[in-house]
């Protein structure tokens, strides 16, 4: 699932569960430095942490059961609970935005809750007037105001919500009980805003905003499911999905071209570094890599076989990987 600020260049998730097969061909480790466990409060638990984003070299938020925070470039993490969140199985944050250093916004994956925290060692809490009965699924804030999630609802029919105060109130853009609208994608799973007016959403299909969710334009349907995207600038946009499913466009989406990811693992989550840099992490452990724009993606070694639900990268090329079991992976330029 989503996420990304083209500005900080981070990324965002959506997650759920699933299998899959194997056969990635294995490359150079890439950032350059290899991936490496980090040891965090969740380490080793049956937790699962779905997102993470990273606005700034130093500092990240990852979000599950708890939320996980770093300030100092990963060597400590600290765990801080969030109150609120519903249900058993699904009771964890599954995507998580941060457009500046002090404020993060999360949403409860399958539920129509949304978290909000305002200073790096606040608490978390609820916000927001929103009724939308959607679950939700990934989140995209492209300013410290304006924000976008999205879902689906219990009924046939995707939902999307906006926010332009910082998440005090939201807007519903797409109501999923209004039905399903053959026009529209039955899913949505991920979402990237390049700013406030365009924003990109995938699931079973990709749609685009230029006004901010009042109207939308159907760009394609590719034959599997998308799980998130990711748009580093206006132009180019990366997304990952179903069977090792990898599509990419550089001209804002007139186009997509699928590319070999030689796998056949499902992509969770993926995020890029520079315009032409990324990472796209899911299932078994499974890491690729890409160097230049999409064109080619070679496997990295986790040195996990826990499912890999998110993936950020901070402007300087550190990126992290996160997922079940507790795990963050860490690779360093």
């Amino acid at each position: 699932m989503l996420k990304c600020i083209a500005a900080l260049i981070c990324s965002l998730s959506i997650a759920m569960l699933g299998a899959s097969t194997s056969g990635a061909i294995e490359a150079a480790n890439a950032p350059t430095g290899g991936w490496t466990s980090v040891r965090n409060p969740e380490s080793g638990s049956t937790h699962v942490i779905y997102g993470i984003a990273c606005p700034t070299t130093t500092m990240c938020t990852a979000v599950g059961d708890a939320a996980l925070t770093t300030t100092d470039g990963g060597r400590t993490w600290t765990r801080r609970p969030v109150s609120n969140l519903v249900g058993d199985d699904e009771g964890s944050l599954s995507s998580v935005s941060c457009p500046d250093t002090t404020t993060c916004i999360a949403v409860q994956l399958g539920f129509d809750h949304i978290f909000a925290r305002t200073g790096v060692h606040n608490a978390w809490h609820e916000v927001g007037d929103n009724a939308a009965a959607i679950g939700f699924g990934s989140i995209s804030c492209a300013t410290s105001k304006f924000c976008m999630a999205v879902g689906w609802g219990a009924t046939p029919g995707v939902g999307v919500v906006t926010t332009r105060d910082g998440g005090r109130h939201w807007t519903l853009r797409l109501n999923p009980s209004a039905g399903h609208d053959p026009f529209y994608p039955q899913s949505l799973n991920g979402v990237s805003c390049i700013s406030a007016e365009r924003c990109v959403v995938v699931g079973d299909g990709i749609m685009h905003t230029v006004d901010g969710g009042a109207s939308w334009t159907l760009d394609y349907r590719p034959p599997e499911g998308m799980d998130a995207i990711t748009c580093p600038t206006s132009s180019s946009c990366y997304m990952v999905g179903y069977s090792g499913g990898v599509y990419v466009t550089h001209n804002g989406g007139k186009t997509w071209n699928k590319r070999s990811a030689s796998t056949r693992h499902r992509l969770w989550s993926i995020a890029c570094w520079t315009a032409t840099r990324c990472i796209a992490v899911g299932e078994k452990g499974t890491i690729l890599a890409t160097m230049d724009a999409g064109n080619t993606w070679l496997s990295q070694r986790s040195g996990t076989n826990a499912s890999l639900q998110g993936v950020a990268c901070t402007p300087s090329g550190r990126c992290y990987a996160v997922g079940e079991k507790g795990t963050i992976l860490e690779a360093t330029p």
